[in-house]
């Protein structure tokens, strides 16, 4: 056997070793759990929603002649194997649809496949396919059959293998090494969201290339050196540098990206991304040797500084783009004998990022702060108003005196304006005194999209509109979603038990809108209608028929149905809530715990007044039972109503 061979069978076997330790990892411990990975591949062939048409036409488009994919990837050890490739690659991207659309960003928990209608941090790794999702498959499946002498001469049982191995490997990458926002999540009607993991990260190469590449920083100037070598970085980084750079220098990159590396966070207890110092330290590494290196001293370099000085930023920045160019150039034509000098560079830009686990903690709190900033539209005061104005029910008048409050009380004007929790708390004890003062953390946490402890403007505005002025849908998602404790999009059982139980508490201090508590009144509110479990389970199912059932693998197994006694008062009444609830849990995922779906949810506050009475303080102005088949958009439409509530919120910005 060649040295080659050698090489690339060794080097497979501790991909496989990954992706099968990822496989365990994601199935609880079973290896492999009988017919996961096929399931997803079977639901991903029968579905027929407009999302997934738009996914297979796209992903058509990339696979057109094999010629958008393949050439950007390391050449075939094997060229003839190039179609047996495709039809795999093509299946685990699909697959991989499936499980990403429904897989959390913070918790990794598996969920439902849906929009989420508030700002909050119910989102999914994918919203669908993505540019750039064929590449990284196609990287992940090239890495795990190099090891194989010929794919043509292999087993239908041997290439199943290698396939699932190759779908697990893109797992880990999308959910443990890159950033899970590194294509953006699926807030509908939120188009910041898209790619805005990708772009913290080129926001951090950015602005340390100004430290590496000082020479082409101090000719350019600020403003066109973000904007020339911004539109640079976003080829490469949201690429993972795919297809930009030999694939020498990209074997070596991935090596270190998916396999173990003395370059990835010692504690993973704390969930970072194994990756983040890696991409930016690739990134400044490409920006340094063939930008900084390259120019240094050179004409180009002072012709553009003597420009700089009798043109306006525009003329220069087009003058530069030939520099921008020659930079792309090099990188993709990088001589093999300068491949230690690279290698040199990036491990000595490495140790400069983080060498700890708390310059690996402060290196991740940096992107979430700047995902927030970009979600924010910091800096764009124009496009934050106009993007509010789609996303609440406030005006672009009433958005704009919200804003000058908020940025009146910064203690640093060059700093965004944010809201921490004792504030987020006053505010929301002011404007909406309905709320349980007890469930505002809970709240703070669900507004705080990307954990950074302090609210933007553009979360704060969508989280209080939602709470306050939404119709009552969204203002049952404001509920459903603080007690969605790992993001799922959907209630696990322990979520229902946690809710029925805190909100039967919060009912009982608060009087039910009197004074003084009274158990009796609660039983008896929860006893005005009492069904069996087997109307409640009919009715739920037929009102999620039109909404997440196309997002069921698989048919959920069938359940002994239990009667909710007659007389509710003989038990707690909070227990009777919780089996009422519970009736509506169904399997949504492959091998999944059960779950209750925001439409069963909502269908059973509907159909159940008595249980929408019991969480009416999230509703400041509840709907009565007579309105609940009425238009759920009257609320917001009182004359005068919203006016009143902004000053509300003004007056306390003021009193601060």
């Amino acid at each position: 056997m060649l040295m080659d061979d050698v090489y690339y069978v060794n080097r497979s076997k501790r991909y496989r070793t990954a992706a099968q330790e990822k496989a365990q990892e994601a199935l609880h411990g079973q290896l492999r759990q009988e017919n996961y990975y096929l399931t997803l591949v079977k639901a991903s062939s029968e579905r027929s929603d407009e999302a997934a048409q738009k996914d297979r036409h796209q992903l058509e488009k990339d696979f057109m002649g094999l010629d958008r994919t393949f050439p950007a990837l390391p050449p075939l050890r094997h060229p003839e194997d190039k179609a047996l490739l495709a039809e795999r690659l093509r299946r685990i991207i699909l697959a991989y649809i499936e499980r990403g659309r429904s897989l959390s960003t913070n918790t990794r928990a598996a969920g439902l496949a849906r929009a989420s209608l508030a700002a909050t941090t119910a989102r999914g790794i994918l919203s669908g396919y993505q540019q750039g999702l064929d590449r990284m498959a196609g990287m992940c499946l090239l890495a795990i059959s190099s090891g194989e002498p010929q794919l043509l001469g292999l087993q239908d049982l041997h290439l199943a293998r290698i396939e699932e191995d190759a779908f697990w490997l893109l797992a880990c990458l999308l959910e443990d090494v890159l950033d899970p926002d590194f294509f953006g999540a699926d807030v509908r009607g939120n188009l910041k969201m898209v790619n805005i993991g990708g772009l913290g990260l080129r926001s951090i190469i950015l602005d340390k290339a100004k430290v590496y590449c000082p020479s082409i920083y101090a000719t350019l100037g600020p403003e066109v050196f973000e904007s020339c070598l911004g539109l640079l970085l976003d080829g490469w980084v949201l690429s993972c540098f795919i297809g930009c750079a030999p694939h020498r220098l990209l074997e070596h990159f991935w090596d270190h990206l998916l396999l173990p590396s003395p370059y990835h966070p010692a504690d993973r207890s704390r969930s970072l991304p194994s990756g983040l110092k890696l991409i930016i330290g690739f990134g400044l590494c490409a920006l340094k040797c063939c930008g900084e290196d390259h120019f240094k001293d050179s004409q180009e370099l002072q012709r553009l500084r003597e420009l700089s000085k009798v043109s306006d930023p525009e003329v220069l920045a087009l003058e530069a783009t030939e520099l921008i160019v020659t930079m792309k150039q090099i990188f993709e034509k990088w001589p093999e004998e300068k491949d230690n000098d690279f290698f040199l560079s990036f491990t000595r830009i490495l140790s400069e990022l983080a060498e700890e686990a708390e310059d690996f903690q402060c290196l991740w709190d940096d992107v979430r702060s700047r995902k927030q900033a970009i979600a924010d539209c910091a800096g764009n005061c124009d496009e934050q108003l106009m993007t509010l104005a789609q996303r609440t029910h406030f005006s672009v008048e009433e958005i704009e005196r919200l804003r000058k409050e908020v940025t009146d009380m910064r203690r640093n004007p060059k700093q965004p304006a944010k809201v921490d929790l004792d504030s987020f708390k006053d505010l929301v004890k002011r404007a909406v005194p309905e709320f349980p003062t007890d469930l505002c953390g809970r709240l703070f946490q669900k507004l705080d999209c990307f954990r950074v402890g302090r609210l933007s403007f553009v979360e704060l505005a969508c989280g209080m509109s939602a709470l306050s002025l939404g119709t009552m849908d969204e203002k049952l998602q404001v509920c459903f979603d603080m007690f969605d404790s790992e993001g799922r999009r959907a209630l696990s059982l322990s979520d229902v038990n946690d809710l029925c139980s805190t909100l039967f508490r919060v009912a009982l201090s608060s009087g039910m809108g009197q004074k003084h508590a009274s158990t009796d009144e609660v039983v008896s509110l929860l006893s005005r209608r009492s069904t069996p479990i087997e109307d409640d389970l009919g009715n739920a199912a037929t009102f999620a028929g039109g909404g997440s059932s196309s997002f069921l693998p698989s048919t959920p197994p069938q359940r002994k149905k239990t009667l909710v006694p007659k007389n509710p008062s003989e038990q707690d009444p909070s227990r009777s809530m919780l089996l009422r609830l519970l009736a509506a849990a169904k399997v949504r995922t492959p091998g999944g715990p059960w779950l209750v779906a925001f439409e069963d949810f909502c269908n059973a506050a509907r159909m159940e007044p008595a249980l929408l009475c019991l969480f009416s303080w999230c509703l400041p102005r509840p709907p009565q039972n007579s309105l609940f088949l009425e238009s759920t958009n009257s609320q917001s439409e009182q004359p005068g109503f919203v006016s009143r509530w902004c000053t509300k919120i003004c007056r306390w910005f003021r009193s601060r």
